[in-house]
């Protein structure tokens, strides 16, 4: 005969109840990890947004590429970092602006329209470096790494949310000296983008820069 104890309800002690504690396990799995997955997202918002507070100079901005339409105009995000770049050179808090981006599949070279708009805006020519290899941050920084060295002071122009993972991957590249000028939450796609932040922030955390 089955033995049947009485916890709230019958349960077939020889039978136990595996699909129902299963399904409750992951429940609670997934719960976790979606608040761990929030707290993440929290996090590197609030990081991104602690280190615009640094108003450090520096000798170099690194602005990082976003994309260019297919008319050769600027997305709106990619304006915004060129105009946090404007603000920069116009406080001085930088003599050297490195502009990195790839072509995308829109065909347009990120780096150089970038240079274009901040000649336009009144930035020398001589001060700007472009860099049309950098499809990611991390082409970006090794690309950097090879003009100048550890101890420049650099300071990454982009979004907010992206400003961790690049300073994280700039210092594993080997500068000790980076600092961040951001642009604040904006876009409607910026939460978008910070929920993409959290796996590529561990993915850099966790791995050795080569």
């Amino acid at each position: 005969m089955a033995m049947v104890g009485r916890v709230g309800c019958d349960i077939d002690l020889r039978r136990p109840q595996t699909g129902i504690f299963c399904m409750r396990f992951l429940k609670r799995l997934i719960g976790a990890l979606l608040v761990l997955f929030v707290l993440a997202m929290t996090g590197i918002g609030a990081a991104g947004y602690w280190y615009m507070q640094d108003e450090s100079q520096g000798d170099v901005a690194l602005i990082l590429g976003s994309k260019v339409n297919v008319d050769g105009s600027l997305s709106p995000q990619l304006q915004a970092r060129l105009d946090r770049a404007l603000r920069l050179h116009k406080n001085k808090r930088a003599t050297t602006f490195v502009v990195s981006g790839g072509v995308g599949i829109e065909g347009q070279d990120e780096a150089v329209i970038m240079a274009a708009y901040l000649v336009e805006n009144g930035i020398d020519r001589g001060s700007i470096v472009v860099d049309s290899n950098g499809i990611t941050t991390f082409a970006s920084a090794q690309y950097i790494s090879r003009l100048y060295p550890p101890r420049t002071r650099l300071i990454v122009v982009s979004q907010f949310f992206h400003l961790p993972r690049g300073i994280l991957i700039l210092k594993k590249t080997g500068f000790e000296h980076v600092s961040g000028a951001g642009v604040g939450f904006s876009f409607a796609r910026d939460i978008y983008s910070l929920a993409r932040e959290v796996p590529a922030f561990v993915v850099y955390a966790c791995c050795k820069v080569p």
